[in-house]
């Protein structure tokens, strides 16, 4: 991007140059989820962009950030990044209202980014990147692998105590197939190990917001006043902090399930007839991170990718949903996302194309532009230029 931002293009006598250059102060806020990865996720692409960056680091999983300050001190210039912990509304709303941030990066629910932009005296000027909500669905057709997607489901589902923006949420299978695929689902989430994270082989942990475990357990209740069983023997448990677990349907469209992102160990089944069913959720969804489908027919499987296509950012063909690598693009449509997170799309996000052009019918404008050259901290690139 560099490369192509400083050559000169002479087109209908004007010569010009288009220039990537920093769009400002950048304020950025990352999950507690993975408060490493996602908070440098929005902003090293700002700061290597030029740009002065405000980093919010969340409360839970402010320690790894500790190794790195020092880091930050000693390699780049005093004031170019400042780094806060606490409360999000506490921080960032002072400084949103401030309105001298031109771009806020974040990831978090819709409600705050929602918040947080009206916070703004001037959103009309206001750049942003937002990851959000999502409630990825994975479409089971009853050609598909039952077995292999079974697992792919569950680990799509309960890595991380599907407390990823990618985990699965609703999972539709096919009338057909459906015993035989809860049959399996639930004897391999009834084989995991609850546990500390540090113990070996275990695959559910406590989850770390001290209110999820009775925001999860009335979901669950009220899925079960309207119509659905818990379907694994050891779910729907709760201890403090630690969530069993669950798998848990059918899913009627007036339980809470039916749209709420759960974010955390739960795994929603609904069984179709037709496959206008789960296609007619998608298109209702408010959010369009991702979405997956198994199976192997052709034309089901074009009908599927097709409309899928138009409502997330990404659709994974019989595998879960996930995020990388990071040479793929990473956003989601809808209420999901605005803008593209990854390697070389999040630095032109952090950018703004700035054009430095003259007329090539005046020797003297070419002399003044190469001129500028040796002075410039913008202009770069002038060797080639020749007048008309």
């Amino acid at each position: 991007m560099d490369e192509q931002s400083t050559r000169f293009e002479t087109n209908a006598g004007v010569v010009a140059q288009i220039r990537q250059l920093p769009v400002g102060v950048v304020l950025a806020s990352g999950p507690f989820n993975y408060p490493l990865n996602e908070c440098y996720t929005t902003f090293i692409p700002a700061l290597i962009t030029g740009n002065t960056v405000i980093v919010r680091i969340p409360r839970n999983g402010a320690a790894p950030h500790f190794p790195t300050l020092e880091l930050f001190k000693k390699h780049f210039p005093s004031g170019s990044i400042s780094i806060l912990s606490g409360s999000g509304r506490e921080i960032m709303t002072p400084l949103m209202e401030d309105g001298r941030i031109d771009f806020l990066a974040f990831i978090g629910r819709s409600s705050s980014a929602n918040a947080l932009v009206k916070y703004h005296p001037a959103v009309h000027r206001l750049h942003t990147i937002l990851q959000m909500d999502a409630k990825d669905c994975a479409i089971v057709l009853k050609d598909s692998d039952v077995e292999f997607a079974a697992a792919q489901c569950v680990t799509g589902a309960f890595s991380f105590n599907g407390q990823r923006c990618t985990a699965l949420k609703m999972i539709w299978v096919h009338e057909s197939i459906a015993p035989q695929f809860v049959q399996k689902v639930c004897e391999i989430v009834d084989a995991f190990k609850v546990g500390m994270p540090w113990e070996e082989g275990v695959q559910i942990t406590p989850v770390c917001e001290s209110g999820k475990p009775a925001e999860l357990k009335d979901l669950l209740e009220d899925a079960i006043k309207h119509g659905a069983h818990i379907l694994n023997a050891q779910g729907g448990r709760f201890s403090k902090s630690l969530a069993s677990p669950t798998v848990i349907g059918p899913i009627s469209q007036h339980a809470k399930l039916w749209t709420h992102e759960q974010f955390g160990p739960i795994m929603p089944i609904t069984s179709f007839s037709d496959l206008s069913e789960p296609l007619d959720w998608l298109a209702q969804n408010h959010f369009g991170l991702q979405s997956a489908v198994f199976g192997y027919d052709p034309q089901e499987l074009a009908t599927v990718v097709d409309t899928m296509a138009f409502q997330v950012g990404r659709v994974n063909v019989n595998a879960p949903d996930k995020r990388g690598p990071d040479t793929l693009p990473f956003g989601g449509k809808k209420d999901s996302g605005m803008g593209v997170m990854n390697a070389k799309e999040a630095v032109r996000e952090f950018t703004l194309e700035t054009v430095i052009a003259t007329t090539v019918n005046d020797p003297r404008n070419v002399k003044a532009l190469q001129g500028l050259e040796g002075v410039s901290r913008v202009v770069k690139g002038t060797a080639g230029i020749k007048s008309e």
